[in-house]
């Protein structure tokens, strides 16, 4: 039988205190099998933590971003945030999917 771990919205509020420098409108945050999520009317983050049973293949993932400032350090301090994470969880990988856009294009390829 496995077990499984369910993940608890307040190891993220770190992120969430990130996330909420980029809006002052109300944050909503919640979990589902092994995404984090945070959105409000004008920004969103999903995050995949696969460090923790059932998925447990030891990575962290930035599934999705969309930020209403751009160039003011948020998506950084989110990237420095996640690899704090991911050495905490002794995840061996944190990836970025998120790069549609340029500027998070430009910030993956400096934090590479």
């Amino acid at each position: 039988m496995q077990i499984t771990q369910t993940l608890q919205i307040e190891d993220y509020a770190g992120l969430k205190d990130i996330m909420q420098l980029d809006t002052k409108k109300e944050m909503y945050a919640y979990t589902q099998w092994n995404s984090v999520y945070f959105n409000s009317d004008d920004n969103e983050l999903m995050i995949r933590d696969n460090t923790k049973e059932p998925a447990k293949m030891d990575s962290v993932t930035l599934a999705n971003i969309y930020l209403n400032h751009k160039h003011y350090g948020i998506g950084t301090k989110i990237i420095d945030w996640l690899e704090n994470y991911a050495k905490s969880q002794n995840a061996k990988i944190c990836i970025i999917e998120s790069i549609l856009s340029t500027p998070m294009r430009n910030l993956a390829l400096k934090k590479e």
